[in-house]
């Protein structure tokens, strides 16, 4: 009980000091904080890297020279989406007969292209279609019997949001020898959407778009290979960006060859757009090495910085506990209520900066609450350092030069 009250006398009898060495503790927990928070920051947004720059392989020729208008094998298609991958882009090109009969070498008077997702060929904007009321551009992932058409075409043949039409449709296939299209028989589709004509890098808005997997699935009906014209992929997981690569010669692909000029055709080659990722993620990674490698070299400064507080705002008790000392009490008790007073102000200081870490540095109350423990780790062994320095002084030597300086 005593000695509670020496450690409230202690904090009261100069608050200018108390106040002083709660101020260094709020400032000094949020400097902490704000280290933290760097950290966390660039860990944070290496770990939403793969959102704001997502690494696509694309399957393309074998030289590197098409990434469209290929012929991609089923297997090909299987192997690469069955990996740790997301966001699917594939395309199929097909042709369909509406005025004209079709023709195995030419195709029809309609072109068609198989999607996934409108958004999967770049000619077509899913933002400006027109979608009857129930659907929406979900709907060309599945395996219904639907299609939209582009405006200039629908209003040359009447072809209105929800209108049904049976056309014989046929598939383009793309080889060494050119494009050819096998016959997959009459099928019924019904119209969905309406999207406006666009020019794209060269490539045009197709006369009509259907699901990519109800055409594949139409074709194997026929008795017909299958083949998608593009295919793209996000990985799932970046960071194993080299894993996914040591794995593609198991999938069946290749590495691109820009001088094979025997294989412009082949389709099993995989392009990687990798190069602003990988850059990104180095940058990050080199400020987290940065971050824990002086992170011990930080909070040595905050416990100097601790030293140097209280020695200068306790210098001028050394007389006090000189006389304590005379009195006959042990320096091991003044300077333990010394302590715990100094670390009772240190308390209040960076409890006081839990507020600022949680609002300002967007850290949670539990990492607060780890750097307000690291910094009463530092305080204490700074407080001890500069007691330790504090009483290296000779009592009688002390208080006779206090007297000589009082008389």
């Amino acid at each position: 009980m005593f000695l509670l009250t020496e450690i409230k006398y202690l904090l009261t009898r100069s608050p200018g000091r108390s106040a002083i060495l709660m101020l260094v503790a709020l400032m000094l927990v949020c400097s902490m904080g704000a280290y933290k928070g760097n950290a966390h920051a660039s860990q944070g947004a290496l770990d939403n890297l793969a959102e704001s720059i997502p690494v696509t392989a694309r399957v393309v020729s074998r030289d590197g020279s098409k990434n469209s208008g290929l012929s991609i094998t089923s297997e090909h298609y299987d192997a690469l989406v069955s990996a740790n991958v997301r966001n699917v882009l594939s395309t199929a090109e097909a042709a369909a007969a509406l005025h004209a009969p079709l023709d195995t070498s030419y195709g029809g008077d309609v072109t068609v292209m198989g999607v996934s997702r409108p958004d999967a060929f770049a000619a077509v904007s899913k933002e400006e279609m027109r979608f009857l009321e129930g659907f929406d551009e979900t709907s060309f992932s599945g395996t219904e019997p639907l299609c939209a058409v582009e405006g200039g075409f629908a209003k040359a043949n009447g072809l209105e949001l929800g209108d049904e039409l049976e056309l014989p449709f046929c598939l383009g296939v793309c080889s060494a020898y050119g494009q050819k299209y096998s016959d997959i028989g009459k099928l019924r589709v019904k119209v969905i959407a309406h999207y406006p004509y666009t020019e794209v890098n060269g490539e045009r808005s197709p006369n009509m778009l259907v699901p990519v997997e109800w055409l594949k699935e139409a074709v194997e009906q026929a008795d017909e290979e299958f083949y998608y014209s593009s295919l793209s992929v996000e990985l799932q997981d970046p960071m194993d960006l080299n894993a996914f690569k040591e794995a593609l010669p198991s999938m069946g692909f290749y590495p691109v060859d820009s001088m094979g000029a025997d294989v412009f055709w082949s389709c099993d080659g995989v392009s990687m757009e990798d190069e602003l990722f990988i850059k990104a993620a180095e940058e990050l990674q080199e400020n987290l090495r940065i971050y824990n490698r002086f992170q011990p070299l930080f909070y040595m400064l905050v416990t100097l910085m601790v030293v140097l507080a209280v020695f200068l705002t306790l210098r001028g008790s050394r007389r006090d506990m000189a006389i304590a000392s005379s009195l006959g009490e042990s320096r091991r008790r003044i300077g333990g209520v010394h302590l715990v007073g100094i670390l009772a102000t240190q308390l209040a200081g960076g409890a006081a900066a839990q507020v600022v870490l949680v609002s300002q540095f967007s850290l949670t109350p539990w990492d607060s609450l780890q750097i307000l423990a690291a910094y009463l780790i530092c305080a204490g062994i700074g407080t001890i350092l500069a007691l330790v320095q504090l009483f290296r002084f000779d009592t009688l030597t002390l208080l006779t030069k206090s007297g000589e300086l009082g008389a």
